[in-house]
């Protein structure tokens, strides 16, 4: 299934009535992909349909190499690594989405992603916070998902870190997690907690 930009979909029970002006589908292409966070968009095989430029940059992706095919074929397990659960808990997700045609927003997730081989190949270790929304065409078919995620891999680290500074001090470390963590990159600590020298 091609994505056809400039179509008039409901996303998650929001229709466009057929009437209404829209935008050109080269226009609205432009916006997609330049959108400020990182999206895919899949067919109901799940095959890669349509990808912002910010994922492509979260996931070091080229959008010609990964338009067109099975999402699991682009993204798979890092083999290296036996407890890998990403392909089985999106799948999962993805699944939820395609049966009762609602969004699934799923936890934090450990989902290695491959670096070309000009970065050195292999796979980098990252977490992200994904949901995933249906599409609909007017009769209420579902005929996309959307994807999007957030890496959280940086944050992950930081209260991993504070989790093993603040072991026995619960009362503190949940007074820091309520304040909230980004308090702690505006005061610039995040790099300093990473590298164990804030806290001791």
């Amino acid at each position: 299934m091609a994505f056809t930009y400039g179509r008039a979909p409901r996303i998650w029970g929001i229709v466009r009535p057929v009437s209404t002006p829209s935008l050109p589908a080269a226009a609205f292409r432009l916006l997609f992909e330049a959108a400020p966070d990182p999206y895919l968009v899949l067919a109901p095989d799940l095959t890669i349909v349509a990808v912002s430029d910010a994922y492509l940059r979260a996931t070091m992706t080229q959008r010609e190499r990964i338009v067109g095919r099975a999402l699991f074929e682009v993204f798979p397990d890092n083999p290296a690594d036996p407890a890998a659960e990403g392909v089985r808990n999106l799948k999962a997700s993805l699944e939820q989405v395609l049966n009762h045609h609602v969004p699934d927003a799923m936890p934090v997730q450990k989902y290695d992603i491959r670096r070309p081989q000009s970065a050195g190949g292999g796979f980098e270790e990252r977490f992200w916070s994904p949901v995933n929304t249906p599409v609909f065409d007017e009769s209420g078919a579902l005929i996309y998902i959307v994807h999007r995620v957030e890496d959280v891999t940086a944050m992950h680290f930081v209260t991993d870190r504070l989790d093993k500074l603040f072991a026995g001090h619960a009362p503190a470390l949940s007074l820091l997690r309520n304040a909230g963590m980004d308090l702690v990159d505006r005061q610039g600590w995040v790099k300093s907690v990473l590298a164990g020298r804030a806290m001791r």
